[in-house]
């Protein structure tokens, strides 16, 4: 195992095993993460990209999480802001030159399942539940990359239901995971990828209008414009 620097990271860890970059979520034990994975994330995917080994990227979590939400902090982020760093996250994933798998070990729910419907390949153990909270607002091109399964509310994961493939063993999971990523990296992921995700910029531009109107309220428009002026 070769690791990659990932000095001053705090939300995720990040290695290289052979040539797969493997990224893991760091949450608390309902699952929550600060929203500041988010520039992690997008950090660790420039790393990636860097690093001519890597030849496929896999996303976990840790424990019994994968992910289920995101810890915002009044007076710390900024709601339009935080919504431009999840959009830029997408577009990453969206343009990653080489397939991305989200190994799902535990609970993926809300902003969970909407990075991992933004990979090429769905992994998860039969026991997880998976999906979409009743009254979550996308923000991750959820409303766009739903349409792969197009599954409705949470339930446990099962295959071409809400997520690609099982791997039934708990203590063989990762190991499983990697040889599956090993045996199919060479498969054309990427476009498969662009098909799916043709019209991102258009459900980038609708979510992010939802989102300010959401948390903003009516005066969503006046801070979209302020900020683009």
């Amino acid at each position: 195992m070769v690791k990659i620097n990932v000095s001053g990271y705090k939300h995720i860890s990040f290695w290289r095993e052979s040539n797969t970059g493997i990224i893991v979520l760091k949450t608390d034990n309902e699952g929550s993460a600060s929203v500041d994975i988010i520039q992690e994330l997008i950090s660790a995917l420039g790393l990636a990209l860097g690093d001519e080994r890597v030849r496929s990227l896999a996303i976990t979590g840790e424990n019994n999480n994968f992910l289920t939400g995101l810890t915002w902090i009044e007076g710390k982020h900024v709601y339009s802001e935080v919504i431009d760093l999840s959009h830029t996250l997408a577009n990453m994933l969206a343009a990653f030159p080489y397939p991305v798998f989200s190994l799902v070990n535990g609970r993926c729910l809300d902003y969970g399942y909407e990075i991992a419907l933004l990979s090429d390949y769905i992994i998860a153990r039969p026991d997880v539940q998976i999906g979409f909270n009743d009254g979550y607002n996308f923000m991750f091109a959820g409303s766009l990359t739903w349409n792969k399964f197009r599954f409705l509310g949470t339930g446990q994961a099962r295959e071409r239901v809400n997520v690609d493939k099982i791997i039934e063993s708990e203590e063989e999971f990762l190991s499983e995971s990697q040889k599956f990523i090993e045996r199919n990296s060479s498969f054309d992921f990427m476009s498969v990828r662009k098909l799916v995700l043709g019209d991102l910029q258009k459900c980038i531009a609708i979510e992010s209008e939802q989102l300010l109107r959401f948390y903003y309220g009516s005066e969503s428009r006046s801070r979209l414009n302020d900020k683009e002026g």
